[in-house]
């Protein structure tokens, strides 16, 4: 697949705190070292790769992609037609059950690279969680990127049964907890310190997660995000049980 590298080309961050033993049990890829399943790193940029690779990846179309029809309704309504490099690249990737790696610029449509793909999935398989359960989760380092990651998903499934939460301080905390304790949500987005805290009240359990993002993973660990990202990935199935992104 164009523009991806290898299983254990990334150089993971190392510093005070082990940033790399929290994405260790993250990803299943580290250092030069595989776990079973193949993993795969995308990029935001087509300079790179062969001419007609690049060139496949510039006229391809969301319809190309695999995406389910309720999704690409959902596109179509926002006028978008044609993916950006990374999500060309990624969706094909995501769509297969791959563990993911992706870098871009801002803007560049790096959300919607594994969130489109994500849903999909997760429609296609056609099981709904129980109240108090979710089966993907998307953590995000700020309340803001949580809100508008939200807004974008919900946007996305509104021609679809799944159900989107999105979980952070500062805001109503028992509007918060009656929407995870009474209803199947599908997908839970959420920063860190307010998802521990409603998985330490036992108003959300983990343990059925079928698909893990970490967004904006590099500004997560600059936050000192690093003991409450650990402590979540291991209230989670093992990382061969579930997709990681």
């Amino acid at each position: 697949m164009p523009g991806i590298e290898a299983p254990g080309s990334v150089n993971w961050p190392s510093g005070p705190g082990r940033a790399s033993d929290v994405f260790s049990q993250s990803f299943p890829f580290h250092a030069g070292r595989s776990w079973g399943r193949t993993a795969a790193r995308v990029t935001d940029s087509v300079r790179a790769l062969p001419h007609v690779f690049a060139s496949l990846i510039i006229n391809m179309t969301f319809e190309q992609l695999g995406l389910s029809q309720p999704i690409l309704q959902a596109l179509g309504m926002k006028n978008y037609n044609t993916p950006t490099p990374i999500q060309a690249q990624a969706i094909p990737l995501v769509l297969e059950g791959r563990d993911l790696l992706g870098i871009a610029q801002t803007g560049t449509g790096k959300t919607a690279a594994f969130g489109l793909p994500m849903l999909t999935r997760l429609l296609a398989d056609g099981t709904r969680p129980r109240a108090g359960h979710c089966r993907a989760l998307i953590l995000a380092p700020t309340r803001e990127l949580a809100i508008q990651i939200h807004k974008d998903a919900v946007a996305l499934a509104r021609h679809t049964p799944l159900r989107v939460a999105v979980v952070y301080g500062g805001m109503d905390y028992g509007k918060q907890q009656a929407e995870l304790a009474r209803n199947q949500v599908d997908l839970v987005v959420a920063t860190p310190g307010r998802l521990l805290d409603f998985k330490s009240k036992h108003v959300l359990t983990l343990s059925r997660v079928e698909a893990l993002v970490i967004d904006e993973a590099d500004r997560m660990l600059d936050m000192g995000f690093i003991p409450d990202v650990r402590r979540i990935v291991y209230s989670l199935p093992p990382k061969h049980k579930r997709q990681t992104m």
